[in-house]
Protein backbone atom coordinates (compact mmCIF):
# COMPACT_ATOMS: atom_id res chain seq x y z
CA UNK A 1 0.00 0.00 0.00
CA UNK A 2 1.04 3.47 -0.38
CA UNK A 3 2.18 5.86 2.71
CA UNK A 4 -0.24 8.04 3.89
CA UNK A 5 1.53 10.77 3.52
CA UNK A 6 2.57 10.59 0.13
CA UNK A 7 -1.12 8.90 -0.43
CA UNK A 8 -2.05 12.75 0.82
CA UNK A 9 0.24 13.95 -1.75
CA UNK A 10 -1.45 11.58 -4.34
CA UNK A 11 -4.62 12.86 -3.67
CA UNK A 12 -3.74 16.90 -3.90
CA UNK A 13 -1.88 15.89 -7.25
CA UNK A 14 -5.12 14.55 -8.52
CA UNK A 15 -7.07 17.28 -7.27
CA UNK A 16 -4.85 20.23 -8.78
CA UNK A 17 -4.41 18.58 -12.10
CA UNK A 18 -7.51 16.26 -12.96
CA UNK A 19 -6.41 13.23 -14.87
CA UNK A 20 -2.88 13.66 -14.00
CA UNK A 21 -1.13 9.95 -13.83
CA UNK A 22 0.23 9.17 -10.74
CA UNK A 23 2.28 5.58 -10.27
CA UNK A 24 3.53 4.51 -7.21
CA UNK A 25 4.57 0.58 -6.76
CA UNK A 26 7.88 -0.34 -8.83
CA UNK A 27 7.88 -2.54 -11.74
CA UNK A 28 10.07 -5.45 -11.96
CA UNK A 29 13.22 -3.10 -13.23
CA UNK A 30 12.80 -1.62 -9.50
CA UNK A 31 12.58 -4.29 -7.84
CA UNK A 32 16.14 -5.14 -8.73
CA UNK A 33 17.72 -2.00 -6.78
CA UNK A 34 16.80 -0.37 -3.63
CA UNK A 35 14.09 1.91 -4.25
CA UNK A 36 11.17 3.79 -2.40
CA UNK A 37 8.76 2.11 -4.93
CA UNK A 38 9.86 -1.60 -3.60
CA UNK A 39 7.28 -1.75 -0.02
CA UNK A 40 9.11 -2.31 3.17
CA UNK A 41 8.45 -5.26 5.60
CA UNK A 42 8.42 -7.51 2.35
CA UNK A 43 10.60 -10.33 2.24
CA UNK A 44 13.13 -9.58 -0.16
CA UNK A 45 11.95 -6.30 -1.32
CA UNK A 46 14.69 -3.80 -1.60
CA UNK A 47 13.10 -1.19 0.19
CA UNK A 48 15.08 1.98 0.95
CA UNK A 49 13.52 3.07 3.89
CA UNK A 50 11.38 1.29 6.76
CA UNK A 51 9.50 2.22 9.69
CA UNK A 52 8.78 0.49 12.92
CA UNK A 53 5.58 -1.14 12.20
CA UNK A 54 5.21 -4.30 10.05
CA UNK A 55 2.87 -2.76 6.98
CA UNK A 56 4.26 -3.01 3.42
CA UNK A 57 3.94 0.29 2.59
CA UNK A 58 5.84 2.48 -0.61
CA UNK A 59 6.73 5.86 -0.39
CA UNK A 60 7.60 7.07 -3.94
CA UNK A 61 4.93 8.40 -6.39
CA UNK A 62 6.19 8.93 -10.47
CA UNK A 63 4.06 11.91 -11.74
CA UNK A 64 3.87 11.84 -15.30
CA UNK A 65 3.65 14.53 -17.78
CA UNK A 66 0.49 14.97 -20.14
CA UNK A 67 -2.05 17.64 -20.71
CA UNK A 68 -3.23 18.16 -17.69
CA UNK A 69 0.41 18.34 -16.20
CA UNK A 70 3.29 20.00 -18.37
CA UNK A 71 6.58 20.15 -17.60
CA UNK A 72 6.34 24.09 -16.90
CA UNK A 73 4.19 22.65 -13.80
CA UNK A 74 6.68 20.11 -12.97
CA UNK A 75 9.27 22.65 -12.62
CA UNK A 76 6.81 25.30 -11.03
CA UNK A 77 5.82 22.17 -8.62
CA UNK A 78 9.16 20.93 -8.08
CA UNK A 79 11.11 24.23 -7.11
CA UNK A 80 8.14 24.93 -4.55
CA UNK A 81 8.43 22.29 -3.10
CA UNK A 82 12.28 22.14 -2.02
CA UNK A 83 11.33 26.15 -0.90
CA UNK A 84 9.32 25.38 1.28
CA UNK A 85 10.49 24.31 4.49
CA UNK A 86 7.44 22.63 5.86
CA UNK A 87 7.08 20.23 2.51
CA UNK A 88 11.04 19.34 2.73
CA UNK A 89 10.42 17.86 6.30
CA UNK A 90 8.05 15.36 4.47
CA UNK A 91 10.11 14.43 1.47
CA UNK A 92 13.29 12.23 1.31
CA UNK A 93 14.14 12.82 -2.37
CA UNK A 94 13.11 14.31 -5.56
CA UNK A 95 14.31 13.32 -8.92
CA UNK A 96 13.57 15.53 -11.92
CA UNK A 97 15.03 16.02 -15.37
CA UNK A 98 18.52 14.81 -14.97
CA UNK A 99 18.67 15.99 -10.82
CA UNK A 100 18.51 14.76 -7.70
CA UNK A 101 17.55 16.68 -4.68
CA UNK A 102 17.84 15.17 -0.82
CA UNK A 103 16.75 16.56 2.14
CA UNK A 104 20.45 15.99 3.79
CA UNK A 105 22.10 17.32 0.38
CA UNK A 106 19.55 19.56 -1.29
CA UNK A 107 20.59 19.55 -4.85
CA UNK A 108 23.82 17.38 -6.39
CA UNK A 109 26.26 19.24 -7.96
CA UNK A 110 26.50 16.60 -10.64
CA UNK A 111 23.96 15.09 -12.93
CA UNK A 112 21.73 12.63 -12.07
CA UNK A 113 23.53 9.41 -13.35
CA UNK A 114 20.63 7.17 -12.54
CA UNK A 115 19.06 4.44 -15.74
CA UNK A 116 15.95 6.92 -16.20
CA UNK A 117 16.55 10.64 -16.55
CA UNK A 118 13.20 11.35 -15.09
CA UNK A 119 12.38 13.70 -17.77
CA UNK A 120 9.02 12.58 -18.51
CA UNK A 121 7.82 12.42 -14.57
CA UNK A 122 9.47 14.03 -11.55
CA UNK A 123 9.78 11.39 -8.84
CA UNK A 124 8.58 12.24 -5.05
CA UNK A 125 10.09 9.74 -2.04
CA UNK A 126 8.00 10.51 1.14
CA UNK A 127 9.96 10.24 4.80
CA UNK A 128 9.14 7.19 6.42
CA UNK A 129 9.14 9.31 9.65
CA UNK A 130 6.07 11.14 8.60
CA UNK A 131 4.44 7.72 6.67
CA UNK A 132 0.58 8.26 8.90
CA UNK A 133 0.87 11.92 8.34
CA UNK A 134 -2.28 12.08 6.68
CA UNK A 135 -2.61 16.14 6.13
CA UNK A 136 -3.13 17.94 2.89
CA UNK A 137 -0.02 19.49 0.90
CA UNK A 138 -0.82 22.73 0.44
CA UNK A 139 2.37 23.91 -1.47
CA UNK A 140 0.64 21.78 -4.46
CA UNK A 141 -2.31 24.54 -4.60
CA UNK A 142 -0.11 27.57 -3.80
CA UNK A 143 1.13 29.98 -6.75
CA UNK A 144 4.81 30.88 -5.59
CA UNK A 145 3.77 30.24 -2.07
CA UNK A 146 1.20 32.92 -1.73
CA UNK A 147 -1.63 30.65 -0.98
CA UNK A 148 -4.36 28.53 -2.87
CA UNK A 149 -4.92 29.16 -6.65
CA UNK A 150 -8.66 28.99 -7.03
CA UNK A 151 -10.26 27.31 -9.87
CA UNK A 152 -11.20 29.04 -13.01
CA UNK A 153 -13.23 28.91 -15.63
CA UNK A 154 -10.92 28.13 -18.89
CA UNK A 155 -13.31 28.25 -21.88
CA UNK A 156 -16.09 30.54 -21.71
CA UNK A 157 -19.68 29.18 -23.21
CA UNK A 158 -19.74 30.01 -27.22
CA UNK A 159 -21.18 32.95 -27.95
CA UNK A 160 -23.19 31.45 -30.65
CA UNK A 161 -24.87 29.07 -28.00
CA UNK A 162 -28.80 29.50 -27.11
CA UNK A 163 -29.24 28.83 -23.59
CA UNK A 164 -31.83 26.37 -24.40
CA UNK A 165 -29.62 24.44 -26.80
CA UNK A 166 -26.53 22.06 -25.97
CA UNK A 167 -23.60 19.88 -27.18
CA UNK A 168 -24.88 16.63 -28.30
CA UNK A 169 -25.06 13.61 -31.06
CA UNK A 170 -24.47 15.44 -34.38
CA UNK A 171 -27.40 13.42 -35.36
CA UNK A 172 -29.64 14.67 -32.73
CA UNK A 173 -32.26 17.41 -32.49
CA UNK A 174 -31.44 21.26 -33.69
CA UNK A 175 -30.72 21.62 -30.01
CA UNK A 176 -27.87 19.64 -30.17
CA UNK A 177 -24.71 21.02 -31.54
CA UNK A 178 -22.36 18.28 -32.41
CA UNK A 179 -19.89 19.81 -35.20
CA UNK A 180 -22.82 19.87 -38.15
CA UNK A 181 -21.34 23.12 -38.51
CA UNK A 182 -17.94 24.17 -38.86
CA UNK A 183 -18.14 26.88 -36.40
CA UNK A 184 -19.00 24.09 -33.28
CA UNK A 185 -16.00 21.63 -34.10
CA UNK A 186 -13.37 23.79 -31.59
CA UNK A 187 -16.02 23.76 -28.90
CA UNK A 188 -16.83 19.86 -29.45
CA UNK A 189 -13.32 18.78 -29.90
CA UNK A 190 -12.36 21.05 -26.87
CA UNK A 191 -14.75 19.00 -24.61
CA UNK A 192 -13.32 15.73 -26.12
CA UNK A 193 -9.74 16.69 -25.61
CA UNK A 194 -10.55 17.59 -22.00
CA UNK A 195 -12.31 14.16 -21.17
CA UNK A 196 -9.28 12.64 -22.12
CA UNK A 197 -7.23 14.66 -20.42
CA UNK A 198 -9.39 13.23 -17.19
CA UNK A 199 -9.49 9.62 -18.09
CA UNK A 200 -12.60 9.28 -19.86
CA UNK A 201 -11.25 8.25 -23.58
CA UNK A 202 -12.85 9.55 -26.40
CA UNK A 203 -10.72 9.01 -28.57
CA UNK A 204 -9.45 11.83 -31.00
CA UNK A 205 -10.74 15.02 -30.45
CA UNK A 206 -11.91 15.29 -33.82
CA UNK A 207 -14.70 18.19 -33.45
CA UNK A 208 -17.58 15.30 -34.23
CA UNK A 209 -19.98 14.66 -31.25
CA UNK A 210 -20.18 11.04 -31.68
CA UNK A 211 -21.90 8.10 -29.91
CA UNK A 212 -18.12 7.73 -28.29
CA UNK A 213 -18.50 11.26 -26.79
CA UNK A 214 -21.84 10.79 -25.59
CA UNK A 215 -20.60 8.11 -23.79
CA UNK A 216 -17.71 9.91 -22.18
CA UNK A 217 -19.31 12.63 -21.18
CA UNK A 218 -21.88 9.92 -19.47
CA UNK A 219 -19.34 8.45 -17.36
CA UNK A 220 -17.68 11.61 -15.95
CA UNK A 221 -21.08 13.17 -15.03
CA UNK A 222 -21.45 9.62 -13.33
CA UNK A 223 -18.69 9.48 -11.48
CA UNK A 224 -18.79 13.31 -10.52
CA UNK A 225 -22.14 14.96 -10.89
CA UNK A 226 -24.79 12.49 -10.72
CA UNK A 227 -26.38 14.90 -8.33
CA UNK A 228 -26.85 17.47 -10.63
CA UNK A 229 -27.04 15.58 -13.88
CA UNK A 230 -30.70 14.55 -15.58
CA UNK A 231 -29.55 14.39 -19.09
CA UNK A 232 -26.64 12.03 -19.42
CA UNK A 233 -24.34 12.32 -22.30
CA UNK A 234 -25.16 15.81 -22.89
CA UNK A 235 -23.36 18.83 -22.21
CA UNK A 236 -25.66 21.63 -21.03
CA UNK A 237 -24.00 25.23 -20.33
CA UNK A 238 -23.90 23.98 -16.21
CA UNK A 239 -22.05 20.88 -17.61
CA UNK A 240 -19.61 23.40 -19.62
CA UNK A 241 -18.55 25.23 -16.28
CA UNK A 242 -17.99 22.21 -14.20
CA UNK A 243 -16.05 20.54 -17.57
CA UNK A 244 -13.67 23.44 -17.87
CA UNK A 245 -13.47 24.77 -14.41
CA UNK A 246 -10.14 23.89 -12.62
Amino acid sequence: MRATNMQALTNDLKNRYPGVVVYGIGDDDHKLVYSDHNEDDTPGSRASQSDSDDVPEHRAIDVMLGPVFTKAEADALVAKMVGDAATKQRLYYIIWNHRIWSRSNSWNAAAYEGSNPHTDHPHFSGWAADDENASSWPVVFSASGSGPTPPRLHRQWPLYMPSNHYFGLITGPNASHGGYYASERPDVSAIQSRLNALGFSVGTADGIFGPRTKSGVSAWQSKYWSKYTSRYGEVWKDDWSRLFTY
